[in-house]
Protein backbone atom coordinates (compact mmCIF):
# COMPACT_ATOMS: atom_id res chain seq x y z
CA UNK A 1 0.00 0.00 0.00
CA UNK A 2 1.44 2.91 -1.50
CA UNK A 3 -0.56 5.49 0.89
CA UNK A 4 -0.78 4.95 4.41
CA UNK A 5 -4.39 5.63 5.31
CA UNK A 6 -4.28 7.66 8.12
CA UNK A 7 -7.02 6.96 10.72
CA UNK A 8 -7.36 10.27 12.02
CA UNK A 9 -9.54 10.89 7.98
CA UNK A 10 -12.33 8.46 8.53
CA UNK A 11 -12.42 5.02 10.74
CA UNK A 12 -15.67 3.80 8.62
CA UNK A 13 -13.49 4.07 5.44
CA UNK A 14 -10.63 2.21 7.46
CA UNK A 15 -12.67 -0.65 8.08
CA UNK A 16 -14.22 -0.99 4.43
CA UNK A 17 -10.16 -0.76 3.60
CA UNK A 18 -9.43 -3.49 5.83
CA UNK A 19 -11.08 -6.53 4.09
CA UNK A 20 -9.94 -9.00 6.60
CA UNK A 21 -11.65 -7.03 9.53
CA UNK A 22 -14.65 -6.19 7.05
CA UNK A 23 -14.70 -9.95 6.53
CA UNK A 24 -15.29 -10.49 10.05
CA UNK A 25 -17.64 -7.84 10.48
CA UNK A 26 -14.93 -6.04 13.18
CA UNK A 27 -16.51 -2.90 14.01
CA UNK A 28 -14.32 0.38 15.44
CA UNK A 29 -16.58 1.47 17.88
CA UNK A 30 -14.05 4.62 19.51
CA UNK A 31 -10.45 5.03 18.79
CA UNK A 32 -8.11 7.82 20.02
CA UNK A 33 -4.06 8.24 20.54
CA UNK A 34 -3.98 5.79 23.46
CA UNK A 35 -6.92 3.49 23.15
CA UNK A 36 -9.10 1.30 20.48
CA UNK A 37 -11.94 -0.25 20.98
CA UNK A 38 -13.86 -2.56 19.12
CA UNK A 39 -16.54 -4.69 18.41
CA UNK A 40 -18.04 -7.81 16.95
CA UNK A 41 -21.98 -8.84 17.31
CA UNK A 42 -21.80 -12.36 17.16
CA UNK A 43 -23.84 -15.01 14.97
CA UNK A 44 -23.82 -18.38 13.88
CA UNK A 45 -20.72 -17.67 12.08
CA UNK A 46 -18.82 -16.47 15.12
CA UNK A 47 -18.94 -19.86 16.95
CA UNK A 48 -16.96 -22.81 17.44
CA UNK A 49 -18.80 -26.49 17.64
CA UNK A 50 -19.40 -25.71 21.28
CA UNK A 51 -21.53 -23.13 20.94
CA UNK A 52 -19.14 -20.40 22.06
CA UNK A 53 -17.05 -17.67 20.67
CA UNK A 54 -14.27 -19.08 18.32
CA UNK A 55 -10.55 -18.78 20.17
CA UNK A 56 -9.78 -17.74 16.23
CA UNK A 57 -12.42 -14.44 16.58
CA UNK A 58 -11.09 -13.25 20.12
CA UNK A 59 -7.54 -13.58 18.41
CA UNK A 60 -7.98 -11.86 15.44
CA UNK A 61 -9.94 -9.28 17.60
CA UNK A 62 -6.80 -8.59 19.66
CA UNK A 63 -4.87 -9.06 17.03
CA UNK A 64 -6.67 -6.00 14.59
CA UNK A 65 -7.37 -4.25 17.44
CA UNK A 66 -3.13 -3.88 18.32
CA UNK A 67 -2.60 -2.44 14.44
CA UNK A 68 -5.15 -0.51 14.52
CA UNK A 69 -3.83 1.21 17.51
CA UNK A 70 -0.37 1.20 15.91
CA UNK A 71 -1.60 2.06 12.83
CA UNK A 72 -3.97 5.01 13.78
CA UNK A 73 -1.35 7.43 12.56
CA UNK A 74 -0.34 6.00 9.27
CA UNK A 75 2.62 3.92 11.12
CA UNK A 76 2.86 0.51 8.65
CA UNK A 77 3.49 -2.64 10.79
CA UNK A 78 3.25 -6.32 11.43
CA UNK A 79 2.26 -8.70 14.18
CA UNK A 80 5.67 -10.31 15.92
CA UNK A 81 4.58 -11.96 19.11
CA UNK A 82 1.14 -12.79 20.65
CA UNK A 83 0.19 -14.54 24.16
CA UNK A 84 -3.22 -14.71 24.96
CA UNK A 85 -4.78 -16.13 27.85
CA UNK A 86 -8.60 -17.46 27.31
CA UNK A 87 -10.31 -17.07 30.53
CA UNK A 88 -14.34 -17.75 30.03
CA UNK A 89 -16.99 -18.63 26.64
CA UNK A 90 -19.55 -16.59 25.23
CA UNK A 91 -22.43 -18.21 23.76
CA UNK A 92 -23.90 -14.69 22.06
CA UNK A 93 -24.32 -11.58 22.17
CA UNK A 94 -21.83 -8.53 21.21
CA UNK A 95 -18.14 -8.95 21.93
CA UNK A 96 -15.64 -6.23 22.94
CA UNK A 97 -12.14 -5.54 22.51
CA UNK A 98 -10.34 -2.68 23.91
CA UNK A 99 -6.49 -2.11 23.08
CA UNK A 100 -4.00 -0.24 25.00
CA UNK A 101 -0.66 0.74 24.76
CA UNK A 102 1.98 -0.81 27.47
CA UNK A 103 5.18 0.60 25.52
CA UNK A 104 5.83 2.58 23.20
CA UNK A 105 9.20 1.89 21.01
CA UNK A 106 11.17 3.55 17.79
CA UNK A 107 11.07 -0.20 16.17
CA UNK A 108 8.44 -2.43 18.27
CA UNK A 109 5.01 -1.54 20.16
CA UNK A 110 3.47 -3.48 23.06
CA UNK A 111 0.16 -3.25 23.01
CA UNK A 112 -2.49 -4.81 26.17
CA UNK A 113 -5.83 -6.06 24.39
CA UNK A 114 -8.27 -7.94 26.01
CA UNK A 115 -12.38 -9.05 24.84
CA UNK A 116 -15.37 -9.09 27.41
CA UNK A 117 -19.41 -9.53 26.74
CA UNK A 118 -22.08 -7.08 26.62
CA UNK A 119 -21.85 -7.84 30.19
CA UNK A 120 -19.00 -7.06 31.08
CA UNK A 121 -17.48 -10.75 31.49
CA UNK A 122 -13.51 -10.68 30.55
CA UNK A 123 -13.33 -13.56 27.83
CA UNK A 124 -9.61 -13.18 26.84
CA UNK A 125 -6.54 -11.13 27.95
CA UNK A 126 -3.63 -10.51 25.12
CA UNK A 127 -0.09 -9.05 24.90
CA UNK A 128 0.69 -8.28 21.23
CA UNK A 129 3.88 -6.90 19.92
CA UNK A 130 3.96 -5.02 16.73
CA UNK A 131 6.97 -3.60 15.01
CA UNK A 132 7.03 -1.29 12.40
CA UNK A 133 7.74 -1.94 8.89
CA UNK A 134 9.59 0.50 6.41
Amino acid sequence: MEDRFHLNSNPKEYEKLNAFMSYNRIEIAEINNDMVLLKHVMDKNSVNLNGTAHGGLLMTMTDIAAGTLVRKNGDNCATSSFTINFLRPSTSGTIYCRGEFIKRGKRINVMHTWCYDENNTLLCDAVVNMCFIE
